[in-house]
């Protein structure tokens, strides 16, 4: 009886001495953590004018969720963008819009109708999630064309 009391303590203390060393190697690598350092540069100003949604946008950067989907991101050479366009007239940010898109073309960006793209010629380097599915937000041109050291066509600087 005494023998089987003794194992019975031996297997508390054992498991005691278990589970505090967990906490502490738990705890130890939590101190070793580096803290997310969030830089970004927000002038008071500029944020005062963007709308609502896109007010959204750059209030979510600093939560915690929004830097860890960055960290699985920077894995794969993405990043985080906040699709916007600018006011023809005013030059006021603006949400971009379902059905367009912004074009990088020839060292300039527009912004144009997602069915006004020819796939074949520009390649997806943003993306925005909608309507259940994965679309591009952003696009690149990949047509270039060279004579020499000078592009052609695609962009208009050596």
């Amino acid at each position: 009886m005494k023998f089987e009391k003794a194992k019975k303590t031996n297997r508390r203390i054992r498991n005691a001495v278990w589970f505090n060393l967990f906490l502490t190697k738990l705890f130890l690598s939590l101190l070793k953590q580096p803290t997310m350092q969030t830089k970004t540069f927000r002038s008071n100003g500029g944020y005062a004018v963007l709308p609502d949604d896109l007010k959204l946008a750059q209030d979510a950067i600093t939560l915690p969720e929004i830097q860890e989907i960055a960290k699985i991101l920077a894995k794969y050479n993405l990043g985080i963008a906040m699709p916007h366009k600018h006011n023809a007239v005013s030059g006021a940010f603006e949400v971009l819009g379902d059905d367009e898109i912004q074009v990088e073309s020839d060292l300039s960006v527009s912004f144009e109708k997602t069915n006004d793209i020819d796939e074949n010629n520009y390649i997806p380097v943003g993306w925005v999630w909608k309507n259940n599915g994965l679309y591009s937000a952003m696009t690149c041109s990949t047509i270039c064309e060279m004579v020499g050291d000078y592009h052609i066509k695609g962009h208009n600087k050596k």
